[in-house]
């Protein structure tokens, strides 16, 4: 290989790394809830016990202070897993706790998170204020003597939290000309776990994408009549995978839209109806679970780098 050649692809590669990093953005989510199950040390045992007057071996390391079957509790939990959710499905594995988004997704985020925290700061502050003393009360009432006060705060609110942020993931300016070495093997770090990330992430697109077109076709070869959702997967898929595609990745994109297009052109009732139509949808399907499959396996013998 040439000078120029290889010059050329790393300019390419550069360009690439550049694109990526201006419509990529890095984002970092938190989520918090009052603990329920305190760990006790061996002399926290020791001490409660003799306090109790029970022997220690008797006494659970482990214990819940409250009913955590309580509805109001669950609730505020539903709120931290719900903002999880939503953060992981529509983001790229970075790093540990750092997720990477377009940067056109950021404004839904903001405004689907900042709606969550609003909701679990009502439901915290409603627990807080009600059911939670009834609960403390009732523990006490049930354990006696063996009720330990400095167990139960007197405001859980705001142990229940939602918290966000986006770091950057440019280098330090003062570090790229004060310690230029370093500064560019974290840069080198920071393509290479891009480059890992996004190379994990279409293979995942790649697989679920195969799986819903198996399924499809094998749901129309069955002689059963197939589900709305056997369809309205595909379709959904495309249209959450135009926000995900940050690595224009152009085979596969054109694979999915030609899915898409082939259903969305048809609608299930004329598939369901039409044995025509559905034999070509079928055929047409069938053709693009091949280059699925080809372009899984081409993937597979290279990586993306930037």
């Amino acid at each position: 290989m040439t000078s120029d050649v290889i010059t050329g692809v790393m300019s390419a590669q550069t360009q690439a790394w550049q694109k990526l990093k201006e419509d990529t953005v890095a984002i970092r989510l938190k989520t918090g809830s009052f603990g329920c199950v305190r760990v006790m040390t061996p002399e926290q045992r020791k001490e409660i016990a003799a306090i109790w007057g029970i022997p220690e071996r008797q006494f659970r390391p482990n214990t819940e202070i409250i009913d955590t079957r309580n509805k109001a509790y669950r609730s505020c939990l539903k709120f931290g897993r719900w903002a999880r959710e939503y953060w992981k499905i529509n983001t790229y594995p970075f790093d540990d706790g750092t997720r990477l988004a377009r940067k056109s997704f950021v404004p839904k985020f903001i405004e689907r998170i900042d709606q969550y925290k609003i909701e679990l700061a009502e439901a915290a502050e409603m627990f807080s204020t009600q059911d939670y003393p009834a609960l403390v009360a009732a523990e006490k009432e049930s354990r006696g003597d063996r009720f330990v006060p400095a167990m139960y705060p007197t405001d859980v609110a705001n142990a229940f939290y939602i918290s966000y942020k986006f770091p950057s993931l440019d280098v330090n300016e003062q570090m790229a000309r004060f310690m230029p070495e370093l500064s560019s093997k974290m840069e080198a770090d920071i393509r290479n776990e891009f480059s890992k990330a996004v190379q994990a992430s279409y293979d995942e697109f790649s697989q679920e994408f195969s799986r819903l077109v198996t399924k499809f076709i094998e749901s129309m070869k069955s002689g059963k009549k197939f589900r709305k959702t056997t369809v309205e997967n595909i379709t959904q898929f495309a249209g959450w995978f135009k926000n995900m595609d940050i690595a224009g990745d152009a085979t596969f994109s054109e694979l999915v839209e030609k899915a898409n297009g082939l259903l969305s052109n048809a609608g299930v009732e004329t598939i369901r109806s039409s044995s025509l139509v559905k034999a070509e949808i079928t055929k047409g399907m069938e053709e693009v679970s091949q280059e699925i499959e080809a372009h899984m396996i081409d993937r597979a013998s290279r990586s993306i780098t930037f």
